[in-house]
């Protein structure tokens, strides 16, 4: 879906192109639209964002929820998670999203930077850029899984190489899974499950 004229693993040269997607894709969770129009070269652009209203408005109150009933926003909420992406944006914006679910998730923005922080903080998921400078994605994850102490972590490689090599190599240096920039609503909500599942049983 996307591509880069470099494959250099040291750095994402200029970025993947994928913000438009992502907010399409966000605006989509919510059953919105965004549109862009542009009169002609030079005469800028305006990007239109649709949302619908809540239905029914905001409650007079807050209730207290049934017993057993689970209240948190998404299945396995209060994950720790640690988002690496040398885009700061790309990381920033994956962050808050998971911070508005009822996570707690750290942006850093360069490979050293992550294994320091994975390894300080022993989160529960690290979703890692693969092309970061200082270390890439896939040495994160080898120098992860060298270390005892560290097989509970679920480690998730969000990138956009999305090729059967690219793939099998993720696999190869200790990834669980796999995912293609931009990540599908589903395929998050299907790994933060995962990640809880494997906490609880942790």
């Amino acid at each position: 879906m996307f591509s880069q004229v470099s494959r250099n693993m040291g750095r994402a040269q200029g970025g993947l192109g994928i913000g438009l997607s992502l907010v399409r894709s966000l605006a989509g969770m919510h059953g919105g639209s965004v549109e862009v129009s542009s009169p002609g070269s030079w005469q800028g652009t305006t990007f239109t964002l649709r949302l619908p209203l809540a239905e029914g408005g905001q409650p007079d109150r807050e209730e207290a929820p049934l017993a057993g009933q689970d209240s948190t926003p998404l299945a396995g909420s209060g994950l720790r998670i640690v988002v690496a992406d040398d885009n700061v944006d790309a990381a920033n914006m994956l962050s808050a999203l998971l911070e508005a679910s009822g996570h707690t998730a750290e942006p850093v923005h360069d490979g050293l930077q992550a294994l320091r922080r994975i390894e300080s903080v022993r989160p529960d998921l690290a979703i890692l850029d693969i092309g970061m400078p200082s270390l890439n994605g896939y040495e994160v994850a080898r120098a992860l899984r060298a270390t005892p102490g560290n097989d509970g972590i679920m480690l998730v490689a969000l990138t956009g190489w999305g090729g059967e090599l690219d793939r099998e190599r993720s696999t190869n240096s200790g990834f669980d899974a796999h995912l293609t920039k931009p990540a599908a609503a589903g395929d998050l909500e299907r790994i933060l499950g995962l990640a809880a599942a494997r906490r609880n049983i942790g």
